[in-house]
């Protein structure tokens, strides 16, 4: 009886990972698009330099800083897991990190709108090394992101 118990239990933590967890990544997935149709008119470049900038005293260009760490659920660590023994691109990690780099560069974008800028420049975005698990049991991705921010000269200012 106990073991029936165990197995049970088991197959209902399994099949709530298995649920729960691909719907937050939608729920996400829907929220980065409609955040970044509504900071569509954002202009974002890696570039170093932006010569379409305005020298105004009320908007002098600005260094923005992000940084994230992005928790891989369970569910999804356990397959990476496994996949790591045979080999192979764990598809569902290179699709955490990209989420997580959409959302620095919708974070950047939400400093500079908050504070009255249009474009963003010298966009920087890397991995940090936040330690790791001894045990392996907790995948995390870190990101700092960085940009400089500025008035678009085709734009008036606000």
């Amino acid at each position: 009886m106990l073991e029936l118990f165990g197995i049970l239990s088991v197959s209902a933590l399994a099949l709530v990972a298995f649920v729960w967890g691909p719907q937050r990544t939608r729920a996400h997935a829907a929220s980065l698009a409609r955040r970044e149709q509504a900071l569509a008119g954002i202009f974002i470049t890696n570039s170093r330099r932006f010569d379409g900038a305005v020298v105004h005293p009320d908007a002098a260009p600005r260094l923005l800083n992000v940084e994230l760490v992005w928790g891989v659920d369970r569910f999804q660590a356990l397959v990476a897991s496994i996949l790591n023994l045979f080999g192979g691109e764990l598809d569902n990690v290179s699709q955490v990190m990209l989420r997580v780099r959409r959302e620095a560069i919708l974070r950047l974008k939400e400093q500079a709108q908050k504070n009255g800028y249009n474009a963003l420049t010298n966009v920087r975005i890397a991995p940090a090394d936040i330690g790791t698990d001894p045990q392996k049991q907790n995948l995390t991705v870190a990101m700092v992101a960085s940009a400089t921010a500025y008035h678009r000269a085709k734009d008036t200012l606000r």
